[in-house]
């Protein structure tokens, strides 16, 4: 069973707002960073971005999953395809943090310092993130009026 914030549609929505803005902080942080040829720096804040996305986004992604998404399967069956797709996006964004991570976790062991392409890559799939979070959330929430 999902929490009443996730029914209803404003909490939702606010939801959904604070951790794309607090990623988004962090995804523009990372891209002055490198605009500023700061790399070590650059590459210390990965990991905080890799942490936001599992902690704050995909773990509402779960919540919806094992909750809200059952509980709108079962009053409204004809969601299901829907639900596929959204369930779909989950499944994206925590790939793209994957790579984010494991491009971090490879440039740790490689022990050299971070390279400005390898950051830009990570850059790069962080704007994907992003992207394709704020598409799934008006996706969501348009299902959810």
């Amino acid at each position: 069973m999902s929490g009443p914030a996730l029914k209803k549609q404003d909490s939702h929505y606010a939801i959904h707002e604070s951790a794309y803005g607090e990623a988004e902080e962090l995804t523009d942080l990372l891209g002055q960073l490198l605009e500023d040829n700061q790399l070590n720096k650059a590459h210390m804040l990965v990991p905080v971005i890799v942490e936001h996305w599992q902690t704050r986004t995909l773990q509402h992604a779960s919540e919806e999953e094992e909750g809200l998404y059952q509980e709108m399967l079962s009053e409204d069956p004809s969601l299901v395809e829907k639900i596929a797709g959204l369930k779909r996006d989950h499944d994206l964004m925590r790939e793209l943090v994957n790579q984010v991570n494991l491009q971090f976790m490879n440039l740790e062991q490689a022990g050299t310092n971070p390279k400005l392409e390898d950051l830009r890559q990570i850059l790069q799939r962080c704007k994907t993130l992003l992207w394709l979070n704020r598409t799934h959330s008006r996706s969501e929430e348009t299902l959810l009026a």
